[in-house]
Order: C-alpha cells, then structure tokens, then sequence
C-alpha cells in the first residue's frame, strides 16, 4: 500500500464525514470541527496503516 492517499480514498473519507456530521449545526463551533476532523484523520490512518511524516 502506498503511503500517500488516493483521491478515491481522500473521497471515500469526505463522503463518510459529510453523511454522518450534521455539518450546519457545528459549522459555527471551529473548535468542535477541528476535534472531529482529527479524529476522521486519525482513525482513516489507523485503519489503512498508514503514518503522518513530518
């Protein structure tokens, strides 16, 4: 597996946050969409084995 994400993956991700966040009631909350786009980020690398370099 590629260490890099595919825009189909990156996709995949995007659709999943959008049908499960009720993004209009949170849009106001910067910092409860931030918590939540970590956690999608986090568990997207973990399921896939994939590692953040910096």
């Amino acid at each position: 597996m590629a260490s890099n994400p595919t825009k189909e993956q990156i996709g995949a991700v995007y659709n999943q946050v959008v049908n499960h966040l009720d993004i209009s009631r949170k849009a106001t909350d910067s910092k409860l969409l931030q918590q939540d786009s970590d956690a999608v980020q986090q568990r997207f690398l973990r399921e896939n084995k994939l590692k953040i370099l910096s």
